[in-house]
């Protein structure tokens, strides 16, 4: 299941360094969605992932949605970071050392992401 949201979140907000390069320079780096209607969903998405509502998202995968709102650049996505952010810190308390340690690395992860949060 993690796979599977990981491969399907990099093709919808695709990792501009990590695309090879057009060998004849025509092709402009691919762009995340923009439309409102593919955003809003997309987003919501993300951010399930990232707080991990069903409990079965590893932390790869948590890692992977707190990138790809940042690739995102848009105020929703910021928006879905900063919410995501203060519930994960609010749920922090009681947790296991080796679960606590991982998301320490996921709360750095997403203050490094919204800190400047717009980079274009």
């Amino acid at each position: 299941m993690n796979e599977i949201a990981q491969r399907l979140f990099a093709a919808l907000v695709p990792d501009p360094a990590a695309t090879p390069p057009d060998p004849f320079g025509f092709a402009p780096p691919p762009l995340p969605p923009s439309d409102p209607a593919v955003l809003a969903p997309l987003i919501t998405e993300l951010q399930g992932n990232l707080l991990n509502l069903d409990q079965i998202r590893s932390f790869p995968t948590r890692r992977l949605t707190v990138d790809s709102l940042k690739r995102l650049q848009s105020v929703p996505a910021y928006q879905a970071l900063r919410g995501a952010d203060a519930s994960l810190r609010d749920g922090a308390s009681g947790l296991p050392l080796d679960e606590q340690a991982l998301l320490d690395d996921l709360l750095a992860r997403i203050t490094r992401a919204i800190t400047p949060y717009f980079d274009r």
